[in-house]
This record gives structure tokens, C-alpha cells and sequence, in this order.
């Protein structure tokens, strides 16, 4: 009879208060952390007891109980014979035995303190119908096929040796009274071991005392009538190990997009037709596609599985032609874009490790060449990349790139954000509901259906949970921040509806593969903010005559915020607009410990002149370096980055930047920085955050450039000897065509082609609309003959710089007109 569970392993099961100590075998093993571990229990198949007496052969074939002891009566000894079937316990053939306990219950008990070793049998012996009376101390005659103290089989085959054919003890134990008694260590499961791998060598153990007078031990028997007591022998084992492979391969994810675009998917050129998705034609949920190279259709399943179609009507059939995973599914334009990417080459010499459930790292490797079809060469797109490890054993793992200083990896079941994704899709049961209601809050927001609540994701890469109001007007969207796990899961939600286990279960002789790594060179841009006081985009960093330090004047009422004083010979106008043919007069500023740079007269209030950096110094020609430039560089400017839609990803305001980390602040090189650093390749746009009054004069939205450009496409504007201002009394500038038909701009930015019969002599100007821009353009004309891109195409590990520029309009020529330009 097979009674057994199967279940992980616990280093030691029941024990009675009988058990005094465990062996030092036992306490090896509970050290042990074993994780793939099976425990089994078995009743005996067979027992007996055989006795040594000279009046008959004696057995118990069919007792109740098993008998070990010595003398009493005619018998001078008694021992007790008992097997297990291990083949009935389905234990798998090169499985490692790590614990076996046999369990014996005393029935009765005679004598002193007993000894019982437990001894491996060497032959096979018999147990038939005999069946002892009373307490079956004295046995009774044997049967055909009985063990006795002679035969291993009466009365046909003889032991070797009279009492039993059997080897050294493998465990003793000391037995008292009654209750339950087990022996157990490393000889018992060397024994166990051995019938496992030899299961002709199991004839199972004999239980031999010491022997002594009247020192006697009965046992429940397998035939007892009460099976809790029978003899159990519970065995620990190990399944086999046969070593496993984990295995993927590394490419340079040159767009960050997470899915790699093969040289096989670039030459395809596939499109969609009619500019249109194609889905669910045949109702396996596939996208369908056609080939600009040679018109065959090609489609796209939910696993990510290209197929080139059969042509089978009605019939989702084809020939795989790339595995691209299910982010492919959920991301298609990288199958329509693929062809204007770059080549993303797998790479070599990068280091990879392979962590335990605990995240110990067990074993670490790089990608390489493997030669897989052994012909002796390398095929760069079947054959580079490829990171491996063998002799892997049967549990959980993560494989984890050790990255090198200027990578990132992209974002997918395999970078760091991972697991908390995944934990995020199952806590918050995230759905994609087939439409991202992009932009419903106004915050270029992406949403997601939870269990019980809806989510949106910001462009920052935020996540919230929505709080169910109205949004309006007066009630922008608003919700709980739940998690930031950054921009890329912007881009592709599916990062969160669809987060794959980045845990892979390895079992037994198993080979998991592809499991890939797309890594990029992040990229910077960065940038300066100036005063454009001409305004013309072209930085004039002219100073001023040096700034006299000199003592407080005496009608000055300014607090102790003033921390220096300073005379400068400069025109009465703004000394960041003056010319040489000014005259200078005498104006006099103060320093805060902030900065700040007030200028001071005795007739009004202090106005704020300019900012320095605080680690300038107060010193006479640091302000004027600082203070006095013509066309400063500006801290504390806001500078948003956009991404493709527009939308704000990151912002950041202009500081001092010790770029030669020299400790000081020079006011010419490293003042006015903004910095956006560890960025993906991608399409991105800049964009200042002006003050009130002021304009921008190096950038305009990007909707309006795009204007700028189709009105120079058709006009090819250029500047003029003069802009003519205000000559048709609307303070309009001017400029003319290629063709030399003239336009006027107005301050609100309308442009206008003349009409000649106006302006001058003859009254306000007039003219067609030919578009609507901005104030940018009137105060920087540039814009409209050199419009800048809209955008900034950031390829892997580039380094951006863009320099912005504003004028104050109340600091400009335009001061009289500023509330016209907006």
C-alpha cells in the first residue's frame, strides 16, 4: 500500500516526544535550501519476524506485530524483517535522495533500554499466511515461502548465514516504551539511495537488538489493525537534474523603442494600404500589411509573429518571415517605419548575469559569436549577440545587463522597471480598452481602464489614478499619483496593460531563449538663455566702462539688503541699448546678497536692473562682467522639452553651471545653462517660458514655423534696405519677396502683402492677409526668413545645444508699441 503527498520540502516532519535528539545528519540538512524538493510516504509492502529456536522453524508472516529482542522462553532471539516498494512510489530514475525516516510504532514493551539497529538486507526473502497467536512473541510455524531464522524461503532457499543474510547498521536508535521511534541519517538514505538506483539490491532492512535476556520490543506490523501505526518510511528527494539553457541576445535599439528592426523587416517596406490599418480580416485580431518591393501581403499576430500570407482565401495561414514579440502588436508603426531606422545590429562584449529567486547572481557571461549551425563561420544577423548559459538548474530567474557607463536599456520585460510594472497591471487589473482617450484632460494625458478605476499617464510618465470629477475650464484633470515609472511608459502603454514577468521559470532540460536586450546611448540637449536687446538672434556680449565700487550715498533710504555699491559712466537710456554716440552720465546700482542688481536715484523707487550669479563676487569688475554685458546670458528661465505630440516631457530652469568645476561661476561661460540629460533617441521641440513682457526671438511654435516655411516656400522673403517702420501708421515692419512684391508684418504678427494704393502719403496701410503668426516674428524678422525647425531629430548618444533668446520689450525700442506685440 502507496500512502504519499507531495509537497516542498520541510527539513523534519513529525516527531514523537519518544525522539531525543536529531542526528547531525538531520541538522546538515535543514541548513539546506532545497527548492525543487518532494516528499513521499510509504507503507511497507512486506514484513515478518523470524526466531531462533531449535525446535522448529519459526515465522510470523502474517502477524499483527514485528519482534526484536533477545531471550525468553525457547527462543533465544527474534528479529524483525520489513521492505518497501520504492518503484511504487514513482520516485524519478536519477533522483537525489536527501532524507529518509523510517517510523516504527512499540506496541509492547519488555525489559530495560533497548538497542535496535537497523541493518540492509543482502537477499531476497519471503513472507507468507503464518500468522502468530497471542502476543506473537514465540511466532509459529513457517509456511511455504516464510522467512525463517534458516531459510530466506522456507523451506527451499537457505540464508547464507543463519538469523539472516544482512550488512553493518545503517542507524540505531534507543527504544523505551511505547510510542513512535525512528531512525534516520545518512546510512538510511544511502540505503534508499541504492535500491533506487539498483532496485534488484532492495530486499529492504532487518531490525536486530542487542539481544540481550529478556529485553524485548514488539512493533505494529504493516498488518495492524489500526494504520496510523503501521510502519511508514518517509523519503526527501530531489528531481533529477538535467541541466537547462536560458539564452537571448543584445542589439542596439537605435530609435529606443524596445523592438528591433531587422535588416529582413527594413527591406520589406511595408505599408498600410490606403493609409488605413487593416484589422481582424480573418478574426485571429491581425494587422495586415503590403510590401512597396514586391505586393505581397503580409500580417501581423497578437504573439508579434510577421507572416507572409499563403494566399488561402479565408485562411489565417503563412510563413514566418521575422518574430518581432507581442510589443510589435501593440506598437505598429515600428512595422511601417522600419525601413526609414537605421540598422539595429545585435552587439558582443556587453555582460550579462543570471539571478536566483532570492537575487543572488549564480552565474554572469557576455554576448559573443556562436557559431549555432556549425559551419564554421558567423552570420552577423543569426549568429552576433548572443549571451548563454548553460547547466542551469529547475527554478525561477531574472538575467540582468550589467551595464557599461553611456547605455541605457530600453524599456521592456527585461529592463529595471519590470517587475513594478508587471506589479502595477496585476494590482491595478490594467486594461487597454482600444482608445488611449488621448488628451481628454487637457495634460496630453494617455488613459487606462483599471478594475475599479480609471488611470491616465502623463508624457512625464506619471501615473494616476483618476478621481472621477468633471473637467473643465475651472476644474482641471486632477488624480492620485500612483507611480512614476517614467516617459517610455508614455509612449507605449502597453508597458503597463500588457507587462510581461520578467521572472522566467526554467524546468528541468528546458531551453529558454530570446530572451533580448535592446540597449541605446542616451543623449543630451542643452542650451543657454540670453537678452536679445538688438532683438536680431545674434548675441552682441559688448560691455560697458568698468563699474567704480563706491560708499553708500547719503539720501539712500535701501535697507541692509544692499551689500555694495557701484557708479557707472553710461548713456541715460538702458545701458544694454546704448551706442557710442549717447552721452554718458554717472547712474549708480546697488548688490543684494541674492544677486540682484537694483539701480538706484534719489527721485524713485529702486528698479531691477539685472541677476548675477551669487558666486560672481562683489569685486568692482566681476559686476561689471556680470552686471554690465550688453546681451546677458539669463538664469532662471523655464525651458520645457516637448515630445512629437507636443506634449511636456521635462522641464528644467537656467542656473550657473561650473562646467570647468573650477568652483567659480565665470558670468560669459557658465551662467544661463539648461540641461536635459539621459534622453532616448526621438523627435522632441524647446520652448521658453516667457515672462509678461516679454517675446521670444530664436523660437515660435512649431505650428507657426511650419507657416513661416510655406510662406517662404511660395514668397522666398528677404529683408529689405530698411524695414520702413510705421510708414503706413500701424507701426508695421516691412520686407519684401523675391520677386520684390513688398509685405508688412504688424506688431500681433499678421502678415500682409501690400496694397499699394495705401501707406505714406496715402494713409493707413492696407493689404491681403497671407497669414497669421506671432509677435516673435515682428520683433525678429529672422524668424520669417530663416524659420528654424520645429523640431530636434535626437539620434542614439547624440549631444544637442540650442541657445534661446527673449527681448523685454519695455528694454527695446518697442517699449512704446509692447502691449500691441503678443
Amino acid at each position: 500500500m502507496l500512502a504519499w503527498t507531495q509537497r516542498f520540502f520541510r527539513p523534519r516532519r513529525r516527531q514523537s516526544a519518544s525522539v531525543r535528539s536529531i542526528t547531525l545528519a538531520a541538522q546538515a540538512l535543514e541548513s539546506r535550501q532545497v527548492l525543487n524538493a518532494v516528499t513521499v510516504q510509504l507503507s511497507a509492502f512486506r514484513d515478518t519476524t523470524i526466531y531462533n529456536t531449535d525446535v522448529q522453524a519459526l515465522s510470523n508472516g502474517a502477524g499483527q506485530y514485528l519482534v526484536s529482542g533477545g531471550s525468553s522462553g525457547s527462543i533465544s532471539a527474534r528479529r524483525g524483517l520489513l521492505a518497501f516498494d520504492l518503484q511504487s512510489a514513482g520516485i524519478p530514475e536519477g533522483a537525489t535522495i536527501i532524507d529518509a525516516v523510517l517510523t516504527l510504532n512499540v506496541a509492547e514493551s519488555f525489559g530495560n533500554m533497548l538497542t535496535v539497529g537497523l541493518h540492509p538486507v543482502s537477499k531476497s526473502w519471503g513472507e507468507a499466511a503464518s500468522d502468530a497467536p497471542g502476543n506473537e512473541l514465540d511466532g509459529t510455524s513457517g509456511l511455504a515461502g516464510d522467512a525463517t531464522w534458516l531459510f530466506s524461503q522456507f523451506d527451499s532457499t537457505a540464508w547464507a548465514s543463519p538469523g539472516g543474510d544482512f550488512g553493518g547498521a545503517s542507524a540505531t536508535t534507543q527504544v523505551a516504551g511505547q510510542g513512535a521511534w525512528q531512525w534516520t541519517g545518512g546510512g538510511v538514505v544511502a540505503d534508499v539511495q541504492q535500491w533506487l538506483n539498483q532496485p534488484q539490491s532492495n530486499h529492504g532492512w532487518l531490525l536486530r537488538s542487542s539481544e540481550s535476556a529478556g529485553d524485548i520490543r514488539s512493533f505494529h506490523s504493516r498488518n495492524s489493525t489500526n494504520p496510523a501505526l503501521q510502519p511508514l518510511l518517509e523519503i526527501t528527494y530531489e528531481e533529477p537534474f538535467i541541466p537547462s539553457v536560458v539564452e537571448g541576445r543584445k542589439w542596439h535599439d537605435r530609435n529606443a523603442d524596445g523592438i528591433r528592426q531587422s535588416p529582413v523587416l527594413a527591406q520589406l517596406r511595408l505599408f498600410n494600404p490606403n493609409g488605413k490599418e487593416l484589422y481582424n480580416s480573418f478574426r485571429g485580431r491581425e494587422y495586415w500589411y503590403r510590401s512597396q518591393v514586391n505586393s505581397n501581403w503580409y500580417f501581423l499576430t497578437p504573439e508579434g509573429d510577421l507572416k507572409q500570407w499563403s494566399g488561402a482565401a479565408g485562411k489565417l495561414t503563412g510563413t514566418t518571415i521575422e518574430s518581432l514579440g507581442s510589443r510589435a502588436w501593440h506598437n505598429r508603426t515600428a512595422i511601417t517605419d522600419a525601413a526609414s531606422i537605421a540598422d539595429e545590429p545585435w552587439l558582443n562584449g556587453f555582460v550579462f548575469e543570471l539571478l536566483d529567486q532570492n537575487g543572488s547572481v549564480v552565474a554572469a557571461t557576455s554576448s559573443r559569436d556562436i557559431d549555432r549551425n556549425g559551419n564554421g563561420q558567423i552570420d552577423s544577423e543569426q549568429e552576433r549577440g548572443w549571451y548563454r548559459f548553460e547547466n542551469v538548474a529547475p527554478g525561477k530567474y531574472t538575467v540582468r545587463e550589467v551595464l557599461p557607463e553611456g547605455w541605457v536599456q530600453s524599456a521592456g520585460r527585461t529592463s529595471p522597471g519590470a517587475a513594478a510594472a508587471r506589479g502595477l497591471d496585476q494590482s491595478l487589473d490594467l486594461t487597454f480598452t482600444g482608445n488611449l482617450y488621448e488628451n481628454f484632460g487637457k495634460l496630453g494625458e494617455r488613459w487606462l481602464k483599471g478594475g475599479n478605476s480609471w488611470y491616465y499617464i502623463t508624457p512625464a510618465g506619471s501615473l494616476f489614478r483618476w478621481n472621477n470629477r468633471a473637467v473643465t475650464a475651472t476644474a482641471p484633470l486632477t488624480g492620485t499619483l500612483i507611480a512614476s515609472p517614467g516617459n517610455p511608459y508614455y509612449s507605449d502603454v502597453s508597458l503597463l496593460h500588457a507587462a510581461e514577468d520578467p521572472v522566467l521559470t526554467v524546468t528541468s532540460g528546458s531551453l529558454v531563449t530570446r530572451f533580448d536586450f535592446g540597449n541605446y546611448q542616451p543623449s543630451i540637449i542643452e542650451g543657454r538663455t540670453w537678452i536679445d536687446t538688438d532683438p536680431n538672434a545674434s548675441r552682441n556680449p559688448t560691455r560697458l566702462p568698468t563699474a567704480v565700487a563706491i560708499p553708500r550715498p547719503a539720501q539712500a533710504t535701501v535697507n541692509a539688503a544692499a551689500i555694495a555699491w557701484y557708479e557707472v559712466y553710461a548713456p541715460v537710456t538702458d545701458p544694454l541699448l546704448a551706442t557710442e554716440s549717447d552721452p554718458p552720465v554717472r547712474r549708480i546700482f546697488y548688490l543684494t546678497a541674492t544677486g540682484q542688481v537694483f539701480e538706484w536715484t534719489s527721485s524713485a523707487p529702486p528698479r531691477l536692473f539685472t541677476q548675477v550669479s551669487t558666486t560672481t563676487g562683489s569685486a568692482a569688475t566681476a559686476i561689471a562682467r556680470a552686471a554690465f554685458v550688453a546681451e546677458p546670458w539669463q538664469n532662471g528661465v523655464t525651458i520645457q522639452l516637448l515630445n512629437a505630440s507636443g506634449y511636456v516631457v521635462a522641464q528644467a530652469v537656467t542656473s550657473d553651471l561650473d562646467r570647468n568645476a573650477d568652483g567659480k561661476i565665470s558670468s560669459e561661460a557658465e551662467q544661463g545653462w539648461y540641461r536635459f540629460t539621459g534622453l532616448p533617441p526621438g523627435q522632441y521641440s524647446l520652448r521658453q517660458v516667457l515672462p509678461t513682457g516679454s517675446v521670444a526671438v530664436t523660437e515660435a511654435p512649431a505650428a507657426l514655423l511650419q507657416t513661416a516655411r510655406s510662406l517662404n516656400d511660395t514668397w522666398r522673403f528677404e529683408a529689405a534696405p530698411s524695414d520702413h517702420f510705421n510708414f503706413g501708421g500701424r507701426n508695421e515692419r516691412w520686407f519684401r519677396s523675391k520677386s520684390q512684391d513688398w509685405f508688412y508684418i504688424l506688431p500681433s504678427g499678421a502678415v500682409h502683402q501690400w496694397d499699394r494704393n495705401s501707406g505714406g502719403r496715402a494713409g493707413l496701410v492696407r493689404g491681403t492677409l497671407v497669414a497669421q503668426l506671432s509677435g516673435a516674428f515682428y520683433v525678429n524678422l529672422g524668424l520669417l526668413f530663416r524659420p528654424p525647425a520645429a523640431s530636434l531629430t535626437l539620434q542614439s548618444g547624440q549631444n544637442l545645444q540650442r541657445n534661446f533668446a527673449q527681448v523685454r520689450l519695455l528694454d527695446t525700442v518697442f517699449s512704446a508699441i509692447a502691449s500691441e506685440i503678443r
